[in-house]
């Protein structure tokens, strides 16, 4: 038996493809594509995506969440102090002092590397620095040319 060649393979199947019949759609399908789009039509706000929400939804919900994923936050931090709450006013300034000593940390060590490094060497760095800003950009902006070329407009 000799081998098919892979050219020989897809010309054949294209042919074959080429010559089936075309499929009508069917009859009730208009009535019914119509029909679906008006029940999604009549949905509730609520069961519809969130940029269907009204304005004033949107932004209570996104309040609350945000107020939400702070007191987890601060309960996190809370719960993993090792000293003890002894008044009201601790138990709301213990976050602050958190990101106050965080923020001292961040600052002194940033002063550190600046005194380490010649005055030169901070514009090289600035220069690194918008580089990689330009090309993670570049990627951005290649990923979308991609994704644009590759996948039709529906």
């Amino acid at each position: 038996m000799k081998p098919i060649d892979h050219n020989e393979l897809e010309q054949r199947i294209s042919r074959l493809v080429r010559d089936l019949p075309a499929r009508r759609a069917p009859a009730s399908l208009e009535a019914r594509v119509l029909a679906a789009i008006a029940a999604r039509e009549m949905l509730p706000w609520w069961r519809k995506s969130f940029s269907h929400w009204p304005a004033w939804v949107r932004v209570l919900f996104l309040g609350l969440t945000a107020t939400m994923a702070a007191a987890t936050v601060w309960l996190l931090i809370r719960g993993l102090s090792t000293t003890p709450v002894t008044t009201a006013s601790e138990l709301f300034t213990a976050p602050l002092v958190w990101w106050h000593n965080l923020n001292a940390t961040c600052r002194s060590l940033s002063d550190l590397v600046v005194r380490a490094l010649p005055p030169s060497a901070m514009t090289w760095i600035y220069v690194a620095l918008g580089a990689v800003g330009l090309a993670y950009l570049a990627l951005i902006g290649a990923g979308a040319a991609v994704y644009r070329v590759l996948r039709p407009n529906v």
